[in-house]
């Protein structure tokens, strides 16, 4: 019988000052990943399927990295999404991820993303999560953030 690998987990769990309507507009818009994601000249996301429907396929691609991901699930109401990584160029076999948002206060609202992914070859569990993966949401969690408040502060001349 075969051994079953260990699946790596983890996640970012942070709590923005943005309104969870204005939080989900930008983490719920699976198709447009430059929404929590700095993408320059060179780089750019595409889809295929109904627009943040079940099924529909994102493609990224940025520099030398790329990956064709899978929406699985999205509820608005809930505000919540699952997705999951069909091909990359990081060299995942596995990998499955979801965002889940929660109203803190009208202005605030906690955000969670969290992943299971199979081990890497050659790589450890903190090299790629801790190190790659969760830094990289945290950030784009805090562009979120940034961008609304940008928003705001314009607004406000």
């Amino acid at each position: 019988m075969a051994e079953r690998l260990k699946m790596w987990g983890g996640g970012v769990a942070l709590t923005i000052e943005v309104p969870i309507e204005e939080a989900w507009d930008a983490l719920g818009d699976f198709c447009d990943i430059s929404k929590c994601l700095t993408l320059d000249d060179s780089e750019r996301s595409t889809y295929e399927g109904e627009r943040n429907s079940p099924g529909c396929i994102r493609h990224v691609i940025r520099r030398v990295e790329w990956a064709k991901e899978e929406l699985v699930a999205i509820d608005s109401r809930k505000h919540s999404l699952k997705y999951k990584m069909l091909e990359n160029g990081f060299g995942f076999t596995t990998y499955e991820a979801s965002i889940k948002l929660k109203q803190v206060s009208d202005k605030k609202t906690a955000v969670s993303w969290t992943v299971n992914m199979a081990p890497v070859a050659g790589k450890t569990e903190s090299e790629i999560l801790t190190n790659k993966m969760c830094k990289a949401f945290a950030h784009g969690i805090k562009k979120v953030e940034a961008d609304y408040q940008k928003r705001v502060a314009l607004s406000s001349l």
